[in-house]
């Protein structure tokens, strides 16, 4: 008897909202339907856990006294084999370093070669600086779990030093991230453990934050950054961004 894997093979690379789901999705109709005999199904993550990237300002915001890393690490991010735990799907914690469509192969850092015969490409995206000099070398990404620590710790180590007098943070970009974290990072600035002077900013190139939302909402949330105290520079591109200062294509200058 041949012990011949003859199952057709679907690879799925990156466990962020749509690998995740997509695996779900599938996992629990290859049950429905009894095609585990005729389907593999290889869910492939550098991560072995998945972040829910809405709650990421949270750990970026939250100091040391109210939660750990591991803590937040808890709240933020979910172990896949959890999500996956009673599915018929295998999960690869690798890197890909190639895809090579024409042979239907994955290679993976570790030296692992995987074949397919269906690929969903769910691997997330990536900071888009916009070919802005300065931007990529000067400002803080928020993407993963790893930068919104980087983000809190660097935070605290502004907030607490001694010869820091005013505190200027500019975030860039007001959608739904960026407003989150502004919101957070003055309430944080503000509160009893600091009370540190602070000016918080947001660069926007749309006419108004949450541009993509609908107006109403839009409306409610500046007035609600205003009544926060928070600085908005709507219709604004960013040219440049030096040391401590942020260029605008109208010629204005915003430190940091």
């Amino acid at each position: 008897m041949s012990n011949v894997d003859t199952r057709k093979v679907i690879v799925i690379v990156g466990a962020g909202f749509g690998g995740l789901h997509c695996t779900l999705l599938l996992g629990r109709q290859f049950l429905k339907f009894d095609l585990v005999s005729k389907y593999r199904v290889l869910l492939v993550d550098r991560n072995d856990y998945h972040t829910y990237m809405p709650t990421l300002y949270e750990a970026a915001t939250t100091s040391d006294e109210i939660a750990s890393q591991l803590h937040l690490k808890s709240i933020i991010t979910f172990p896949i084999h959890e999500s996956i735990e009673g599915l018929p799907v295998e999960f690869f914690r690798t890197r890909v370093t190639e895809i090579d469509l024409p042979a239907g192969d994955i290679h993976t850092e570790t030296g692992t070669v995987i074949h397919f015969n269906y690929l969903v490409l769910a691997s997330g995206s990536q900071t888009n600086y916009f070919g802005i000099p300065g931007m990529h070398e000067r400002s803080l990404p928020l993407k993963t779990f790893i930068d919104a620590l980087r983000i809190r710790e660097h935070l605290m180590t502004l907030a607490e030093d001694s010869e820091q007098e005013h505190l200027q943070i500019v975030v860039g970009g007001g959608g739904s991230a960026g407003v989150e974290l502004a919101g957070e990072v003055k309430a944080w600035l503000n509160s009893i453990h600091y009370r540190l002077p602070n000016t918080v900013s947001i660069i926007e190139a749309a006419p108004t934050v949450l541009s993509s939302f609908d107006e109403r909402v839009a409306r409610r949330v500046t007035r609600r950054l205003e009544k926060l105290g928070i600085k908005l520079l709507t219709n604004e591109k960013m040219s440049s961004v030096s040391d401590g200062v942020v260029t605008l294509a109208s010629g204005k200058e915003i430190p940091f």
